[in-house]
């Protein structure tokens, strides 16, 4: 038993090892230097590219977790350490001689920044994205998510690990949305078309696909969800489930209501026809009342009822008192539940993220008064 634990533990060590010397191999790279000319950092823990770079404390902690902490868990840091390289082979696909050639331009050469942001371009256009309605400004500048004035035609909706894009075809009323993977292995895309019922903006999928190593796998063509594509894809992948798949796309093929407000305000921005300057202030004005008066309401009675509220920059997050009995909160757990949220016009989502929707909604109004 015991030699069956050591043994474990020896190929735990050498397996963290390897993927050591890889880490620090691609974080030294002429990859990540072009990559950094971006703004983008590789993080060798989570192999990803982030947009702040690492500490010595990450790579001190990265050393120690493979070499003493993981070997510790002998045969189960094997299986687990090894299961990403299985998976990736078996869903191995045949890459594009194009795409190869650019992901050795970005391995070999350094480039400039005009340089690399090229090679992206280059990529999306494999991908199937027209050339004429590409817009790359949202992939460097990626934290600021309402400057919906800044490009006429291009929403950055990204986060600091993935960006994304909505850029709108306002004559027929279409969206094409544009996000990758920090590492570019997968690129999504997909195209809505959207119409007006008074004061609300309806969405629906047209198109929807994901290009993996330059393979693209489609979801919806044409507003019908691709039953056999997707049934396929579900088959040559364990991490996806067929029955979420299916109903994941069904409702997005179906009209639904924009519940993003940056991307509802944005549309709306394009149509003055259907919204003029006049009535387009007014329904962002009753939004940012409806949003201040229903979360106002709500937190005072949730801190009555002793919840903590902890406000940040961009999120509103509630918690429970350390000392109070389960009964307790479970009482306060009630007041979240959708029955008692309608009682004030807003929505769990929207009380968490009720700093940022003000602070856009006063933005977009002209007006600077802190949320």
């Amino acid at each position: 038993m015991e030699d069956f634990y050591f043994t474990g533990w020896l190929f735990a060590l050498l397996l963290g090892f390897i993927k050591m010397v890889i880490g620090f191999s691609t974080l030294n790279s002429l990859k990540t230097k072009n990559l950094m000319k971006l703004g983008l950092y590789y993080h060798p823990f989570s192999s990803q590219f982030k947009t702040y770079p690492t500490i010595i404390f990450h790579h001190i902690f990265y050393v120690f977790y493979l070499l003493i902490l993981a070997p510790l868990f002998s045969w189960v840091s094997v299986i687990f350490g090894t299961w990403p390289f299985i998976a990736m082979w078996a869903n191995k696909v045949d890459v594009p001689e194009k795409v190869k050639e650019i992901q050795y331009k970005m391995a070999t050469v350094d480039l400039s920044k005009d340089e690399v942001l090229k090679l992206k371009q280059e990529l999306e256009e494999i991908s199937g994205v027209p050339s004429d309605l590409n817009t790359f400004d949202s992939f460097v500048d990626i934290e600021d998510d309402s400057d919906l004035f800044n490009d006429k035609y291009t929403l950055s909706v990204g986060d600091n690990e993935w960006p994304a894009s909505f850029e709108i075809d306002p004559k027929n009323k279409k969206l094409i949305y544009d996000a990758n993977t920090p590492d570019y292995d997968s690129i999504f895309n997909s195209i809505y078309e959207y119409k007006f019922e008074g004061v609300e903006v309806l969405i629906r999928t047209i198109e929807d696909s994901v290009n993996n190593y330059g393979k693209v796998f489609y979801h919806i063509k044409d507003n019908v969800v691709l039953i056999s594509e997707i049934k396929n894809q579900c088959d040559n992948n364990k991490f996806m489930n067929y029955e979420e798949q299916i109903e994941r796309y069904n409702k997005s093929v179906e009209w639904s209501k924009i519940k993003l407000h940056q991307l509802k305000f944005f549309i709306m921005s394009h149509h003055q026809e259907v919204y003029p300057s006049v009535e387009f202030r007014k329904i962002a004005r009753q939004e940012l009342e409806r949003i201040k008066y229903g979360r106002d309401q709500f937190e005072r009675i949730a801190k009555d009822a002793g919840c903590i509220i902890l406000e940040e920059k961009d999120y509103t997050s509630f918690q429970f008192p350390e000392d109070y009995s389960e009964s307790k909160k479970n009482e306060i757990g009630a007041l979240f539940k959708e029955e008692n949220l309608s009682k004030f016009n807003i929505t769990y989502n929207e009380l968490q993220s009720s700093t940022q929707i003000v602070s856009y909604l006063y933005e977009i109004l002209g007006e600077q008064t802190a949320a």
